[in-house]
């Protein structure tokens, strides 16, 4: 499987990230030809001498988390784009007072995302590609990786701010499951597991008030 870079940044983000795994899956197995081929010179040279597969692990390394970072440079895509094969998801409709924040938020999130990958896409095929390149450190590890921090910092605030506006729990759920792609980043995964403390106090008031009601008026229940 070929990297294609096209297909990363603009294409079947699908089809670039089997590719890209498919890739990582090749170093591995690359690495493992190369140390049964070191264990087997061992066996049958006798004079100490040995092969340097140094050089060779530390290039197949190289390129191996090379491939990890465009993975994670896909599924920041998925997540913040909402983007599925080669086409952009809508952000699903809300119910109450959040709606109109979460579509407009969740827009900016993915424009800025977008902002973001153009830097990286800038730098070329010879840049992205050349695991010596120093630039790829500079833009990938520096600036997108804090670009993406901030992303998720933007999540995780409008996830509770979109939370504190609601007082029914359907309209609580939707938002749940609007976040829940997200929740499997730290940052997120923290402030989803206090929304999901608030749905359940959402629900327990709601409890409460049919107990009070049932008690108030269980001698005269309206007809």
């Amino acid at each position: 499987q070929e990297i294609d870079l096209e297909e990363i940044f603009h294409g079947d983000i699908n089809v670039a990230r089997q590719h890209l795994r498919a890739s990582i899956l090749c170093c591995d197995q690359w690495s493992n030809a190369i140390s049964e081929a070191e264990n087997l010179h061992a066996e049958k040279v006798r004079t100490g001498e040995t092969i340097d597969t140094a050089g060779p692990f530390a290039e197949i390394s190289a390129f191996k988390q090379r491939c990890a970072d465009l993975l994670d440079v896909c599924d920041c895509c998925v997540d913040f784009t909402r983007k599925i094969g080669k086409e952009q998801a809508v952000v699903p409709t809300v119910r109450g007072n959040a709606s109109t924040e979460v579509r407009q938020q969740f827009d900016g999130i993915a424009a800025q995302l977008t902002r973001a990958l153009a830097q990286l896409e800038g730098m070329g095929a010879e840049q992205i590609l050349d695991t010596n390149s120093s630039l790829w450190y500079e833009r990938y590890n520096t600036f997108f990786k804090n670009q993406i921090h901030d992303l998720e910092v933007m999540v995780q605030n409008l996830l509770l701010s979109s939370m504190g506006r609601v007082a029914e729990v359907n309209a609580a759920v939707e938002i749940l499951e609007v976040f829940e792609p997200l929740a499997h980043r730290d940052v997120v995964k923290r402030a989803y597991d206090k929304a999901l403390s608030i749905l359940v106090s959402i629900f327990q008031q709601k409890v409460a008030s049919l107990k009070k009601d049932f008690s108030d008026n269980k001698d005269h229940p309206p007809v």
